[in-house]
């Protein structure tokens, strides 16, 4: 079973009542029962094992049994993502959620599809749904955030903390170059089904942005979307034993 978010304030006597769409799914899909336990995730990151006491037409009630602290990764990523067609970008998020990405920014290049028309609110709107629907399912101790659409050039020109780097199959350094040492953000852009054109490879280098390949095949856009970030997490420090301890050498900074 996933786990369900709350917020803290939701939490009140060592209680927390749950409805709308998390009722709904636990009453209808899970058809939990009274005394069934469940696994909540507070807005601090607490995992929390709660156990079912009253379920009314609307909501339930669970008390708390036991917490223990959340952990994410100790390298925190923000993926530029390029805009793709269809649904894969709806694929990107919920993946690069499940994968452990902190952020996700949608970025329009040069080779991007077109943005679609309509409300831009209505569209993010959905990928943060998505977003949390993955991380209820990966037990991630947080959401991630969804920027809003922004071009290119701010994008390269943003104010991003830790080391940047742009995916390019074409670069002369390979992402094993980078074994071990202290970063402990990255801002990672991944190109559009065409890729990244020439002009914006020299535009992001000019800016600071490191050209880094991931491995020796070209990936689809939406499978780069995946694999790019779980490769940095691996390599440079995500997993929950070494939190805080990223482990990045020689990546160019600001």
């Amino acid at each position: 079973m996933p786990q369900f978010f709350v917020r803290a304030s939701e939490i009140t006597g060592g209680r927390c009542v749950i409805g709308g769409e998390d009722f709904r799914h636990l009453a209808t899909v899970r058809r939990v029962r009274v005394h069934d336990r469940i696994t909540l995730r507070s807005d601090g990151g607490l995992l929390i094992t709660a156990r079912i006491i009253r379920i009314g037409t609307e909501e339930l009630e669970a008390e708390l049994l036991e917490e223990t602290p959340g952990h994410e990764p100790g390298l925190r990523i923000d993926l530029c993502l390029a805009l793709l067609k269809g649904g894969n970008f709806d694929q990107a998020v919920r993946q690069a959620t499940e994968v452990g990405v902190h952020r996700i920014i949608p970025v329009k290049t040069e080779r991007s599809v077109p943005v679609p028309r309509g409300d831009g609110k209505a569209r993010g709107a959905r990928w943060e749904r998505i977003a949390a629907e993955a991380a209820k399912q990966s037990m991630r101790a947080g959401i991630p955030s969804i920027g809003e659409v922004l071009g290119f050039q701010v994008v390269v020109d943003g104010d991003f903390p830790g080391v940047r780097i742009i995916a390019h199959p074409a670069a002369a350094m390979d992402c094993r170059d980078f074994a071990s040492g202290g970063a402990a953000e990255a801002a990672i852009l991944v190109g559009p089904e065409g890729g990244f054109s020439p002009a914006e490879i020299e535009r992001a280098s000019a800016s600071g942005w490191l050209p880094l390949r991931f491995g020796v095949t070209c990936l689809r856009a939406e499978t780069a979307a995946v694999v790019v970030p779980a490769l940095a997490l691996c390599l440079w420090g995500g997993g929950p034993d070494c939190a805080g301890e990223s482990r990045v050498e020689g990546i160019r900074r600001r």
